[in-house]
């Protein structure tokens, strides 16, 4: 019973899937005189087929990353790994160390960004995946890395990275 029970519900789950995968989309006028749309027939509607092109990425040098806001350009993998995403940090002083993935090496004529809080940050192109962020004011801040090319165009740009920055803590106390 569980095995039938369980192989109903597989095909009541995938069947919708597969339908709205071959892009089958029916249309109707209901009794009030408004067009309708849906991806399940009915006796008086109109299937429409739909064309389903393939959306993804064009094979360009700027492709978009799957991660909202990210640009991975000519790079393979491009992302700040510290700090981490929502991380809270309570250092002693204000200063905020960054570390970057770039795969590969940012390439020849290439420079790279550092923006927090929509305002660009100087980086020693020399130390180009670790460096610190210094005198950064108490709380919520977001950190992106950008590569430009030698136009100044922004060819690669790793997602934004949210932060928060608080008062360390007295010894004895917990957050």
């Amino acid at each position: 019973m569980f095995r039938v029970t369980y192989i109903i519900l597989v095909a009541a789950v995938i069947l919708p899937i597969a339908q709205s995968a071959f892009g089958q989309i029916f249309k109707w006028v209901d009794s009030e005189g408004y067009t309708q749309f849906s991806d399940r027939p009915r006796q008086d509607a109109q299937a429409i087929a739909i064309d389903l092109k393939d959306t993804g990425p064009s094979g360009s040098t700027e492709q978009s990353a799957s991660v909202e806001g990210a640009l991975l350009g000519p790079y393979a993998a491009f992302e700040v790994v510290s700090p981490e995403k929502n991380q809270t940090l309570r250092p002693a002083e204000r200063n905020v160390p960054v570390s970057l993935i770039i795969d590969p090496p940012l390439l020849p004529g290439h420079q790279l960004h550092l923006v927090m809080d929509s305002v660009p940050i100087a980086v020693d192109q020399a130390a180009a995946t670790q460096m610190s962020l210094t005198e950064v004011p108490w709380g919520s801040h977001q950190v992106v890395a950008e590569i430009h090319d030698s136009k100044g165009d922004t060819i690669a740009r790793t997602p934004p990275v949210t932060f928060h920055l608080r008062k360390p803590l007295p010894p004895g106390v917990l957050p």
